[in-house]
């Protein structure tokens, strides 16, 4: 969606939808709870092997909620590593 013109737009559920969770950043609106380069807020990337989940940089190869993708809990006390759950267990 385009913002260049009304940045405000992005915050606006009733133009945008997505308005609530996205912000302004060079004419189009980024969904801050998604998107890598934007998780959070406007500009706010995250680093290298990390991705967006629910506006939180997360780290998807070791992290037992997220693992291999965001929101993939790994079951009971198996760990995550390298994205995979109960790797070599």
């Amino acid at each position: 969606m385009w913002c260049d013109r009304d940045p405000s737009v992005c915050l606006d559920r009733e133009k945008n939808p997505w308005g609530g969770t996205t912000c302004c950043f060079r004419k189009f609106c980024k969904d801050t709870m998604s998107d890598s380069s934007h998780c959070g807020a406007c500009g706010r990337a995250c680093g290298y092997g990390r991705a967006c989940c629910d506006g939180y940089c997360v780290d998807v190869q070791n992290d037992p909620y997220h693992c291999g993708s965001c929101f993939e809990e790994c079951p009971g006390e198996t760990k995550c590593s390298f994205a995979m759950c109960d790797y070599g267990g």
